[in-house]
Formats: C-alpha cells, structure tokens, sequence
C-alpha cells in the first residue's frame, strides 16, 4: 500500500480536486431529498407557504387575533380600504373589505408571535359563536379563563402550532382573495427548476471526478507497468526460472489492470461512501426517531461488507491460481501443436520438399541434356506425393506404359544422380 501511495503522490493536487468534487457531488445529491420534502410537504400539503407569515389579513380577522394579543403588531400592517388593490405575494388583489397588508421592513419576530393566536381564533371559530370576543375584550379573567382551557385542549401538540397556523394562513389568504393555486404551482415550479439546477451540477460534477479519476488510475497504471517491465527485462537466467512466462505475462496485464481499478474505484465509490454516511447522519440526527434506524442499517451495511470481502479474498486468489494454471497449459498445448503440425505431411518435410525439387529439377535436366529428347519433372501432388512426369515436346508421357527401357533406365540414372550431387 505505502507504494501505490508513492505513485499516487506526483497526483495529490489531482486527488484533492477529486475530494472536493466527490463532497460537493455529495451535498448535490443529500439535497434532492430535501427539495423533494418540500415540495410535497409546502408546496402540496401548506399550499405554496414556506411558514405562518401572515402577508394579509381581513381587518375582522385581525380584531379577533388582537385579543389575545399583548401588544399592537398593526404597526407591522397598512390597512388597505375596501375596493383599492395592492400587491400580495406577487398578485394585485382587489379586496372585497378592509385588510391589513404586511409591511416589507416588518418585525420578523410577529410570526411566532401570532402562532397561538390564530389557534385560538381557529377553535372559537369552530365553535361558530363570535360573542366570545366582546367578552373577552371586557373581562380579563374571562379571558384568562378561555386561554386556560384553549392551551389544556392545545396540550400534546405543541410539535404540529407551526403546521395548523399555515394552514390557518392558507385559509385566510383565500378569503382575502389570493390565488392560493397559483401560490402552489409557482413553488412547484420554482423548487422543480432548483432540483433540475442541482441535477445537471451534480452530473458535471460527476462526470468532472470520474474524468479526473480514470486519468490518475491509467496514469498510476502505465508508471507500475513501466516499472514491473524494466524489473522484469532485468532478470537473471536463474531468475527467470523461478516465474513461468504466463506468470510474468499476468503481472504484468491483469493484476495491474486490477491495480488500475481499484484506484479508480477508490478515488470515487471509497471516497464518496464515508462522506455521503456522515453527512447522512447529521441530516438524520435532526429527526431522534430515525437515528436507531440508521444506526441499525450501519451496522447491517458494514457486517456485510466484512463478510463479502471475508469470503470473496480467498476465493480471488484462487482463481489467481487456476489463471496462471490455465494460461501455462494453454501455452503446452500450443507448443504440442505447433510440434504436430511441423512433423506432419504438410510440416517441415512437404516445406523442404518444395524447396528442394526446383534445384533436382535442374540438375536432371542438366544431366539429361543431349543425351535424350525428353524432360523429368518431379512435383508434388495436392495430398502430398512425389511425382515423377515425363515431357516431350510439351506433352507428358506416363512413365509405366509410355515410356521405353531406355527412358526408365535414364529417368532413373538421372534422378539418382541428381540427388547424390545435392546431397
């Protein structure tokens, strides 16, 4: 291992870059999630409405929440008449009665504020006896009496105020005269081209690391090839029958490719891994109730990616083995039938036969030169015999039935000699 990180080091500035674009690939895809939740959660479930901001509300409405109120938040509002119009959210409403518009430079503060008021005003209004107000606003311990029974009723859903004052919200934005579909398609909308910004970052991203990645890993790779090569190159006589060709050859091929993978992979899925389960958890760990969850797959995870590699290392290195087993018999085999194939028929005899031949030909011509007015020819058949033809006058004569005593003896004599010259 200390070697390979000796061929990594000339790549460092490489790898860090790699590192910060695995941990940004990391955010990108952790905030899918995220925008995902949002959409279903605010953009379906509240209508569009990121909180309990209330941006307008009916001037009877605010009378109402005013009482359970300790302090003046109109000052936060301007009170537009019944018939003017005024922008809200992005739409000009024409209000059908006097509302309260909120200020752009409000107290931010009023929305936790008004969360417990507009419960109260929701559970009265229930009730559908709107008496209870000018009691209230005449009677102080009236009213502490209300609020008393109101917080016991509100008692266990202290977690679920934030969501009932949107939805109160969402309620009296359409009373007011708001579009509240247009509210939701637009944060659909608006959170649907964030996620495909994120997305197509995240693909660059990716496809940026992995570029960077598969460069190291070859260029690691070619630098372990060159070295193991020049080592090799360097062997004694001794040496070299210590390894077998087929062993040399998979040093030098496959496990260095293997070497070059598992750069690769380590540069990407090593890296990304460790850092997509630590952001995870401190995501999670803004949820308690899902933290065991969590904790449990961890642990399921990790036993078994210890039992894989516990079982898939042993047998590695066997089929390492069987490999090099495989490849030096193959290398046997060929040798036997390379061996086969030049002591054949069509082999070395048939090869220096065809050599041959054109050199005992001249010399039989030589020798039969004016003593007879006919050639012989030796040649070799397509399923490999030796023939001896006969020429006169370009036509050829069978040697058994064609040709005299004087023809055969001198064919004879002259091929003997021929061949005694060469030889």
């Amino acid at each position: 291992m200390k070697r390979l990180l000796n061929y990594l080091k000339p790549s460092w500035l490489i790898i860090l870059i790699i590192i910060g674009l695995t941990y940004a690939q990391v955010q990108f895809d952790l905030a899918l999630p995220d925008y995902m939740s949002n959409i279903v959660t605010e953009g379906i479930e509240y209508g569009g409405l990121e909180d309990n901001t209330l941006y307008a509300i009916r001037s009877s409405e605010m009378d109402k929440l005013e009482c359970f109120l300790d302090e003046d938040i109109k000052a936060n509002y301007i009170l537009v008449k019944k018939g003017d119009e005024a922008r809200v959210l992005n739409q000009i409403v024409s209000f059908k009665e006097d509302t309260y518009v909120l200020k752009e430079d409000y107290d931010k503060s009023i929305t936790d504020k008004l969360v417990k008021p507009m419960m109260y005003v929701s559970a009265i209004s229930k009730m559908g006896d709107d008496s209870v107000y000018d009691l209230i606003r005449n009677d102080e311990n009236y009213k502490t009496a209300v609020v008393e029974k109101l917080d016991e009723t509100l008692s266990g859903y202290e977690d679920n105020l934030e969501t009932a004052a949107i939805l109160y919200c969402q309620e009296e934005f359409k009373q007011v005269g708001l579009n509240t579909e247009v509210i939701e398609t637009n944060y659909i909308m608006h959170t649907g081209m964030v996620m495909l910004g994120i997305s197509l970052l995240s693909m660059l991203v990716q496809i940026v690391s992995t570029y960077l990645a598969t460069k190291t890993a070859a260029g690691v790779a070619a630098k372990i090839r060159s070295d193991v090569f020049r080592k090799v190159e360097s062997f004694s006589n001794s040496e070299f029958t210590k390894f077998s060709s087929s062993s040399l050859i998979t040093r030098t091929t496959n496990d260095i490719t293997q070497i070059q993978s598992l750069v690769q992979v380590s540069l990407r899925m090593l890296l990304m891994a460790p850092m997509m389960g630590i952001t995870s958890v401190f995501k999670v760990m803004r949820y308690p109730d899902l933290i065991w969850i969590l904790i449990m797959a961890l642990i399921v995870i990790t036993g078994m990616m210890i039992l894989t590699l516990v079982i898939a290392l042993p047998k590695f290195s066997k089929i390492q083995v069987i490999i090099d087993k495989l490849i030096e018999e193959e290398k046997v085999i060929r040798n036997w039938n390379i061996y086969n194939h030049l002591v054949g028929k069509n082999g070395i005899i048939k090869m220096i036969l065809k050599r041959a031949l054109p050199i005992i030909n001249n010399e039989i011509s030589r020798l039969l030169n004016g003593l007879c007015d006919f050639d012989v020819i030796l040649s070799i058949s397509d399923d490999n015999k030796v023939c001896i033809d006969l020429y006169r006058d370009g036509k050829s004569l069978d040697l058994g039935t064609c040709a005299s005593g004087f023809e055969t003896t001198i064919s004879s004599l002259a091929l003997r000699c021929a061949l005694g010259n060469i030889a």
